[in-house]
C-alpha cells in the first residue's frame, strides 16, 4: 500500500530539512516538496522531527522464551531508545549447521516488533575457504570470529581466506574472550588491527558493544548502510 507523509522535518546529522515522502511497501519511493495531485492516503508529520533510526548491536537478545518477555525486552532495549533495527550474531559451530541455524533464528524473530540483521558467530577453526563461500552465497553481512588466543591468528591460511572473501568482502569482526582489564582488551584490538591490515583482510577494527549504536563505518562495511538507518529514495523506512 502506498501513502504520503507530509511536512516531514528531516534531521540528518546537524541539518534539518523540510520535505514530504511517498512510501510504498515499506520503502521511500521519492521525496519532494509536496504531492498535492496524488490521491494516496496522507499523514501529517508537522509536529515531529524524523531521523534515521539507530542500529543497535546485541549478542544476547532472547530468541526464545515467552512472547511477553521478548516483547518487553525489545521495548526496553530498542524502541524506548529510538532504535528499530537489531544487529546480532547467530552462533554456528559446524559448517553443516549454517543454513539451519539462520533459518531457526529467522523463525524465532518472526514476531519481532523491530527489523533485524543477522551475522554469524564462529570459532576460529571454522574460518575456511569453503565456509566463507557458503556465507557469500547466503549474503551474510558479517562474520564474528571468536578468538581465545591471539597466537592462533598466525597459523591461519590468510591468503586463501582473502581470496575466498573477494569480491563480496564480508567483514570479519573480532570477538575476544572476556577480559577484565580495558588496557589488555585494547592491546588485543591493536594486534588484531595490525594483523588484518598486514594480511589485507576486510575486517572491523573496533569492538561492538552490546546495547550501543553501531558506528557508521561498521554499517557501511557490513552493507547495512545505506539499506537501513538511512532515510533516502529507495531505502527502507
Amino acid at each position: 500500500m502506498a501513502y504520503i507523509i507530509e511536512n516531514v522535518h528531516l534531521m540528518k546529522g546537524q541539518a534539518l530539512t523540510n520535505t514530504s515522502m511517498l512510501v510504498e511497501d515499506g520503502r521511500i519511493m521519492t521525496t519532494g516538496s509536496g504531492f498535492k495531485r496524488y490521491q494516496q492516503m496522507k499523514m501529517d508529520a508537522d509536529k515531529y522531527i524524523m531521523t534515521p533510526t539507530h542500529v543497535l548491536f546485541d549478542s544476547t537478545v532472547p530468541l526464545t522464551g515467552s512472547f511477553t518477555a521478548r516483547k518487553e525486552y525489545f521495548l526496553k532495549n530498542f524502541l524506548m531508545k529510538g532504535s528499530t533495527v537489531l544487529f546480532t550474531a547467530v552462533s554456528v559451530q559446524f559448517e553443516r549447521q549454517l543454513e539451519e541455524s539462520l533459518k531457526q533464528a529467522k523463525k524465532d524473530l518472526l514476531d519481532s516488533p523491530i527489523d533485524y540483521v543477522l551475522g554469524i558467530s564462529i570459532p576460529l577453526r571454522l574460518l575456511t575457504p569453503s565456509f566463507i563461500r557458503k556465507c557469500k552465497k547466503l549474503h551474510i553481512p558479517a562474520i564474528f570470529l571468536e578468538i581465545d588466543k591471539m597466537g592462533s591468528l598466525e597459523i591461519m591460511p590468510w591468503g586463501w581466506i582473502r581470496e575466498a572473501l573477494f569480491p563480496y568482502n564480508c567483514p570479519i569482526i573480532p570477538l575476544f574472550a572476556e577480559i577484565q582489564y580495558e588496557k589488555e582488551k585494547q592491546k588485543q584490538l591493536n594486534r588484531w588491527s595490525s594483523w588484518m591490515k598486514k594480511e589485507k583482510i576486510p575486517a572491523i577494527y573496533e569492538e561492538l558493544k552490546n546495547g550501543l549504536p553501531v558506528s557508521r563505518s561498521v554499517l557501511k562495511k557490513t552493507g547495512i548502510f545505506p539499506e537501513k538507518s538511512n532515510l533516502h529514495n529507495g531505502g527502507q523506512l
